[in-house]
């Protein structure tokens, strides 16, 4: 990193906001090597996945708040997926932002949010029906709602690698 790039010290700061958004920026551009794609270049300001251009398939994006994209579908802007969150410090913005766009809270313990089109919500598991629940070999460590995966009750299921580990519900929480 050169002395412009350089982590910054929050200590003692009333709000340090601003400089954890860029301390992060900095890390995802230099450690991760996650900078914003460029076009013409410019890096680009823009949120999500490109909306013109042709794409080929597995091709990567980054966006402006450094969340990643992989093309899926090759073609002219092609279909793409959201493959990293974002990882900001303060609220994000609310508009330009594609509807299902992931972010991760730094200022509130990495609590992950999704744009549904017209606020920020806390992000929720994945539901599946039990018919349609993913290969888990492809899936280890993901974690997902089913509603009908307990003999037709709701359940959560953990991949292993090799199987879906059903979670039954049990009582209501309590402190």
């Amino acid at each position: 990193m050169t002395n412009s790039d350089e982590l910054l010290n929050v200590d003692g700061l009333t709000a340090p906001g601003p400089v954890l958004d860029t301390n992060t920026a900095n890390l995802m551009r230099h450690a991760l090597g996650l900078n914003p794609v460029k076009q013409n270049g410019t890096a680009t300001v823009a949120l999500g996945a490109p909306t013109a251009g042709t794409f080929v398939l597995n091709q990567l994006w980054w966006d402006a708040y450094g969340a990643a994209w992989r093309c899926i579908s090759a073609g002219t802007p092609g279909t793409w997926k959201q493959i990293t969150a974002a990882i900001l410090s303060t609220a994000p913005v609310t508009s330009g932002v594609p509807t299902g766009y992931l972010v991760l809270r730094g200022d509130q313990n990495f609590r992950a949010y999704t744009w549904n089109g017209t606020a920020w919500v806390l992000a929720a598991l994945a539901e599946y029906a039990f018919a349609d629940v993913p290969d888990a070999t492809d899936n280890a460590g993901a974690l997902i709602s089913v509603p009908d995966g307990d003999d037709g009750n709701p359940c959560l299921a953990f991949a292993t690698g090799g199987n879906w580990l059903r979670i039954v519900l049990g009582t209501a929480i309590s402190d």
